[in-house]
């Protein structure tokens, strides 16, 4: 076996040639061998290694005697390839000589093809030659035509002209407009033809004489029309006419269209110089309430025009939108001089009166003149009252005062709403009247035309009314509950009242708190749809700070908050006698644990008879339900925890006794939001964990109070921080107080306390619920055997009693 031996070592042939080596190729000889060759033989790899293969041919020295054998088979190997190789090589040979033939033939292929394209260009080049020679006397003889023809047609106009031209001046010295009408177009073109022939002499004269004839015509006609309408439409009249009208208008529709412009303007105003007149600002008929009196004038000239001047004048005048435009701006023009000349005569009743009558008026124009009323009529006349809507806003702000009082009034005439429509809470009967009111006052304004920026007034204005609908109409009516937690005289008086004597709500009056929570939410929903109507008619202003109403639904949102925070403070106040019951006990004297005490039962008899009525008049809001239970068990709870904290001195039954209780509270409390459900429900889940980890903490403490602090203080403070990492020294005082600890033995107890906590807060990386965990197993092993025992036989008790 050949292994790898040093340099100096080697023989000399092998130190020639480095065998050891793999021999590369480039990819593309690699691949072209890959192709040609088995890519799985041995000496086709490319990291074949001779050494390598040599030691797996002969790995040990008995395998040196089949050398032979071996080497016979490389050189049989070596003579086919090299067999191969000559084979390759020979077609290799023959294969080039066939290929330089066929190169050779085709070179001559392409030699004579060239010679054949250079032939046909020849020819090609002879053959434009000849037809550009053919072609030249052809384009000479296309333009003589084309200048002889030119030619004949400028003589053919200019005779035209000068004939037209002779007949227009005789038609006008005898006043023939309806051939005058007809021939002036006609010349007119023919004269365009000779635009560009204006620096010739002749051609220039012939063109200064139509432009006096045109002149003259503009005098003539315009003398006519005038003689014509010099009364305006009313007076118009034909008797002294000598020439017809129709034939007047059809030469003025051909002439320049300022002088058929001029003339229609003059016609307006002198038909408008009448209504100046009758609606001046110093005449009665020229104020508002009389408003009517003006587009009646002006029917009745647009009639009287329609029925005897339409026809004479050409349609494409459009004489009579023009009027009705005029008419508009005019008007519009004098209601402003006459509305700041009389101001203080303005209320919101005669200004919605006008505005309501223009709106009208310009339908009506708009339906007369289909397709322009957009750009001449609409909201000429309504826009003149848009900053004069200052004083209807001013009046609806006086009209949803006295709304307001009448809805304050209406509730105090008729009551709260009863229950007897069923249990579930229903929205206070007025609470749609504003809403109504406010749908009204847009669907007017809108009717009237008025722009988006008087809707920027009014929903500010709905702001206003939402706000006090909700403080007078809505908070105001809650009923009114003392706080469980005051401090004054009259509070610590009412704390000693008997339990059927503290103040509560009548099932009126929680039927009333919940309706009031029902209206609130309903308005908080109309409000977000009446943000969303103003939005969407406000068009480019939708994005205006005053369309925003996200305030005014939170505002209903903390009417909400309000009611259920009135629900849970009654309930607080009716299980509050029942806990000063129980702080009130000598726990101390209790000797053995019976069944639940009396201040349990009374809780739960208020917790199922106030829940269940909620919840009824609830069913539809079940969400406002749960936040209800949620609040409650926030509140209850830690009351709980401190009337246990305040029953002291207890003994170790009495805490066992609690222990008790606290289970069978926490049961109810569990069970809350299902309490006499027929509907089979659990309770959500979010409910239940915020119960359990309230209530864990008031057994914990009671479990404390059961522990014995001798012989080993410090074990009882490890136990106590392990229960109740977050408690502080004031709790910790007062469970010592619950064990009937002396005050010069706590000295050192709470010393050890802070010394211990002050080593907890310092470890972050504590885990609770494994604090939690160990602190079961402490408190149940070595020196507390006994506690144990009793706090398996009271889980025993509690599990067979619930």
């Amino acid at each position: 076996m050949m292994s790898g031996d040093s340099e100096e070592q080697k023989p000399k042939w092998l130190r020639v040639m480095d065998l050891q080596t793999p021999v590369r190729f480039s990819e593309t000889v690699q691949s072209a061998l890959d192709s040609v060759a088995d890519p799985e033989d041995p000496f086709n790899k490319p990291d074949f290694c001779a050494i390598s293969y040599i030691n797996h041919l002969f790995p040990s020295e008995p395998s040196l005697g089949h050398v032979g054998q071996v080497m016979a088979d490389v050189q049989r190997q070596i003579d086919q390839v090299d067999q191969e190789i000559s084979d390759i090589l020979e077609k290799q040979s023959v294969a080039q000589l066939d290929s330089e033939a066929l190169l050779e033939q085709t070179k001559q292929a392409m030699r004579e093809l060239f010679g054949r394209i250079m032939d046909i260009k020849r020819q090609t080049d002879m053959s434009e030659t000849t037809v550009k020679e053919i072609t030249r006397d052809i384009r000479q003889l296309d333009l003589a035509k084309k200048n002889l023809t030119a030619s004949i047609t400028t003589l053919n106009h200019l005779h035209m002209l000068v004939s037209g031209l002779e007949s227009l001046e005789s038609f006008v010295k005898t006043k023939n407009f309806r051939d005058i009408s007809n021939l002036l177009p006609g010349i007119q073109n023919v004269l365009e033809h000779f635009s560009q022939y204006m620096t010739v002499p002749q051609i220039k004269a012939l063109s200064d004489q139509v432009n006096s004839i045109r002149i003259e015509l503009a005098d003539l006609t315009t003398t006519e029309f005038k003689r014509y309408f010099s009364g305006g439409f009313k007076k118009a009249s034909g008797q002294q006419q000598s020439v017809p009208i129709e034939d007047v208008c059809l030469v003025l529709s051909v002439l320049d269209r300022t002088v058929r412009e001029g003339l229609i303007s003059w016609l307006i105003d002198q038909q408008l110089a009448e209504y100046k007149i009758l609606f001046d600002d110093t005449q009665d008929d020229a104020w508002l309430d009389k408003i009517d009196l003006r587009f009646s004038w002006f029917r009745d000239c647009l009639i009287e025009f329609e029925r005897k001047h339409a026809a004479l004048l050409p349609a494409e005048w459009d004489v009579a939108c023009k009027f009705a435009a005029e008419f508009f701006h005019l008007t519009a023009s004098m209601l402003d001089q006459v509305m700041e000349k009389r101001c203080v005569e303005l209320d919101a009743k005669l200004v919605l009166f006008a505005v309501q009558r223009a709106a009208n008026f310009e339908a009506l124009m708009a339906r007369r003149f289909p397709g322009r009323a957009q750009t001449l009529f609409q909201s000429v006349l309504v826009g003149r009252f848009q900053k004069r809507m200052s004083i209807y806003t001013a009046s609806l702000d006086k009209t949803l005062t006295d709304l307001i009082d009448q809805l304050v009034a209406k509730f105090q005439q008729l009551g709260p709403p009863s229950a007897e429509y069923g249990t579930s809470a229903v929205p206070i009967p007025t609470s749609s009247d504003l809403f109504v009111f406010y749908k009204k006052s847009i669907q007017q304004l809108l009717q009237l035309g008025m722009n988006a920026n008087i809707l920027v007034d009014l929903s500010r204005l709905f702001k206003k009314y939402l706000h006090e609908y909700a403080q007078r109409c809505l908070t105001g009516l809650l009923p009114k509950i003392a706080s469980t937690h005051t401090t004054t005289t009259a509070g610590l008086l009412q704390s000693f009242l008997k339990e059927g004597d503290m103040p509560r709500l009548s099932n009126d009056e929680i039927y009333l708190v919940c309706c009031i929570l029902i209206t609130a939410e309903f308005c908080a929903e109309t409000s977000h749809q009446l943000q969303e109507k103003l939005k969407e008619k406000a068009g480019d202003l939708a994005l205006h700070e005053a369309f925003d109403f996200t305030n005014e639904r939170e505002m209903f949102h903390g009417v909400v908050s309000s009611c259920v925070q009135v629900l849970v403070q009654d309930l607080e106040t009716a299980c509050e006698p029942a806990l000063q019951t129980m702080t009130k006990m000598q726990w101390a004297n209790v000797d053995t644990v019976g069944d639940e005490s009396r201040y349990v039962a009374s809780i739960r008899q208020h917790l199922r008879q106030c829940v269940v009525r909620i919840r009824d008049c609830l069913g539809q809001a079940r969400k406002y339900f749960m936040q209800f239970c949620f609040r409650f068990v926030n509140a209850f709870v830690p009351k709980f925890i401190n009337a246990i904290l305040r029953c002291r001195p207890v003994s170790i039954t009495g805490a066992e006794q609690l222990l008790l209780d606290t289970h069978a509270l926490k049961t109810e409390l569990v069970n809350l939001p299902v309490l006499e459900s027929a509907a089979g429900r659990k309770p959500p889940e979010a409910f239940t964990k915020l119960v359990i980890k309230g209530m864990t903490k008031a057994e914990m403490i009671l479990k404390l109070v059961m522990a014995p602090v001798d012989p080993d203080p410090g074990t009882f403070v490890e136990h106590y921080i392990n229960f109740l990492p977050e408690s502080d020294v004031v709790e910790f005082q007062k469970i010592l107080d619950m064990k009937s600890v002396r005050k010069n033995e706590q000295t050192a107890i709470m010393d050890i306390f802070r010394e211990k906590k002050a080593a907890l807060d310092s470890k972050n990386d504590l885990n609770a619920d494994r604090g939690g965990v160990a602190s079961d197993a402490a408190l149940s092993s070595g020196d507390n055997s006994s506690l144990d025992s009793r706090i398996r036989k009271l889980e025993k008790l509690v599990k067979k009693r619930f």
